[in-house]
């Protein structure tokens, strides 16, 4: 892990320069925008040529496959409206105005050297543990469409996402649904909206700990079924997150 697991706890911002933090957005923020504005914000910043070429802006397999072991940073570059995109996707997330200096071939923020060839890959690492993100969570339905179409484009891979979800898997909003549900948390409907994604999911994560235990233990004290090892399962552990 690349976030210092402290700072994303309490919703600090990942400091890479003085200058540059990087943020785990909050509900409210995700709300303002989307959550669908917000997934193809992920996509985005994460620099993958066929997740955004192919999947957002429709290029056909034939044309992917003359660019396909070419670098993705320098092929995403030399498309001015691709850069556009990204940088707007990239503000977002530093809470900044990001820009991009064709001479320097860099994303600068707020004026500033902000992401290049050469650290890329590491600011993506670290806005997707900011929001508990990888490469397999959302994939993204390739389709014909043009640069002009992009936003178009987003209902198409919003109904795909839910296509892609089984009917038993939670979606961010049942997510927040449970937390401000779940008894003794603190956690309502009024004041969600303040937590950063990195704080949902990871008290989400502690309260299914937690629960499995509570349910668990009259079962134990009880001596009935167990699981194979014949104990409950600890709550007060380190998280993954």
């Amino acid at each position: 892990m690349v976030i210092d697991r402290l700072q994303a706890f309490l919703g600090l911002p990942h400091q890479i320069k003085e200058s540059i933090r990087i943020y785990s957005p909050t509900v409210d923020e995700i709300g303002e925008i989307g959550y669908l504005n917000y997934l193809v914000n992920l996509a985005l910043v994460g620099f993958d040529k066929e997740k955004i070429l192919v999947g957002l802006f429709g290029l056909d397999n034939d044309s992917f496959s003359k660019i396909k072991n070419e670098s993705d940073y320098d092929v995403l570059i030399e498309v001015p409206s691709i850069r556009n995109e990204i940088c707007k996707a990239l503000s977002f997330f530093v809470k900044g105005h990001v820009s991009f200096n064709i001479e320097t071939s860099c994303f600068l923020l707020d004026g500033k050297e902000f992401i290049n060839k050469n650290n890329y890959r590491e600011v993506d690492l670290i806005i997707k543990e900011l929001n508990v993100s990888s490469d397999s969570q959302e994939k993204i339905e390739a389709a014909n469409s043009t640069a002009e179409e992009f936003y178009k484009k987003m209902q198409m891979y919003e109904a795909q996402i839910k296509n892609n979800n089984s009917e038993n898997q939670l979606e961010f909003k049942d997510i927040l649904s449970i937390l401000c549900n779940f008894e003794g948390n603190g956690i309502n409907i009024f004041n969600v909206g303040s937590l950063t994604v990195y704080q949902i999911y990871e008290h989400f994560e502690r309260v299914n700990k937690k629960e499995n235990y509570n349910r668990l233990l009259p079962v134990w004290s009880n001596e009935k079924t167990l699981p194979e090892d014949n104990s409950i399962p600890e709550w007060m552990e380190k998280t993954k997150l």
